[in-house]
């Protein structure tokens, strides 16, 4: 299912959510520096404020790793590791990893969620599958 997802900004963030158990929320309020000890062989995401009001420290593939360190090489946001272009970004004369680089917040869990229902739809997977579900899979 996460191969038909098509954006990258989206595609790696569903993959991450599935391989860490994260919540989209979660997901979304990543920051670069929560990305720790990434060089070496036991690199970790670091996240804060979970439910509950919870930091927790998650183990990260290398392969996951590789995945994140391209991603943000396409946007180079300083702070977010998935940046929203904002609404309008395309009018605005930027290029969309401009208007990702320029970004002063996360993306929205809507954004996620509908790449997720679109995915869901294009891949065949059953229909009561959530963003969620990737929590628990």
């Amino acid at each position: 299912m996460l191969d038909a997802v098509r954006e990258p900004r989206f595609r790696t963030c569903l993959r991450l959510m599935y391989h860490c158990g994260l919540r989209v929320g979660e997901a979304l309020r990543l920051q670069v520096c929560d990305l720790q000890n990434t060089r070496t062989d036991q690199p970790r995401l670091h996240g804060r404020n979970g439910k509950g009001g919870k930091d927790r420290y998650v183990p990260l593939a290398p392969v996951m790793v590789e995945e994140l360190r391209a991603w943000w090489q396409a946007h180079r946001n300083g702070t977010w590791l998935f940046p929203s272009p904002g609404c309008g970004w395309a009018e605005r004369a930027h290029s969309l990893s401009e208007a990702l680089q320029r970004a002063t917040e996360p993306m929205s869990p809507g954004a996620v969620q509908m790449a997720f229902k679109l995915a869901r739809t294009q891949s065949g997977t059953h229909p009561a599958a959530t963003g969620h579900t990737l929590r628990h899979s």
